[in-house]
């Protein structure tokens, strides 16, 4: 149970990093 939490927990953060990389990118640019 814990180690599906831990997987869970990083596929999270694994769509926010995208999340957050989408949003910044074109800031970034422009």
């Amino acid at each position: 149970m814990y180690s599906k939490k831990l997987i869970l927990d990083s596929l999270a953060l694994e769509i926010a990093l995208k999340k957050f990389n989408i949003e910044a990118v074109p800031r970034s640019i422009a």
